[in-house]
């Protein structure tokens, strides 16, 4: 059964992500829910992708605040 529920957030954290794709900590539990299924090498993946978002974010701050 829990790992029914993590596929559930797994369904969830994806509609978050349609809804805003630089969402980072829906970005981040999506890999932690992933590695709770075993799927290591997915929750790195989304680990970066968070990463990578934050840092567009970050430079955009910046830009806005020139």
């Amino acid at each position: 059964e829990a790992l029914a529920s993590y596929g559930r957030a797994v369904a969830e954290y994806d509609a978050a992500l349609r809804l805003a794709p630089d969402y980072i900590l829906a970005r981040n539990n999506k890999g932690n829910a992933l590695a709770s299924q075993g799927d290591v090498e997915a929750r790195q993946a989304r680990h970066e992708e968070a990463l990578a978002s934050y840092g567009r974010a970050v430079a955009e701050y910046d830009a806005a605040l020139r």
